[in-house]
């Protein structure tokens, strides 16, 4: 019997809406966040919460607010 060193990723449903940047299959998250939005330009007078959008990758859980401050590798197996 032989092993074989190949490794395998998991390959995210194609309904996930993942799109694949690189070793990533990233999709787009958003999230209300308690407080005044950190930009002053984007902040209201009154303002409790703000929407927050991020990205994730199904792989590896990595979380970014830009797709270009993803890493060049995708540790999958960090998850």
């Amino acid at each position: 019997m032989s092993r074989t060193t190949a490794t395998q990723k998991e390959v995210p449903p194609a309904d996930s809406g993942a799109q694949q940047i690189g070793d990533h299959a990233v999709i787009r998250k958003r999230e209300l966040v308690p407080g005044k939005h950190p930009d002053p330009q984007l902040r209201r007078e009154g303002q409790t919460q703000y929407l927050e959008q991020y990205f994730e990758c199904v792989h590896c859980g990595i979380e970014v607010l830009s797709k270009m401050d993803l890493p060049d590798d995708c540790d999958g197996d960090a998850r």
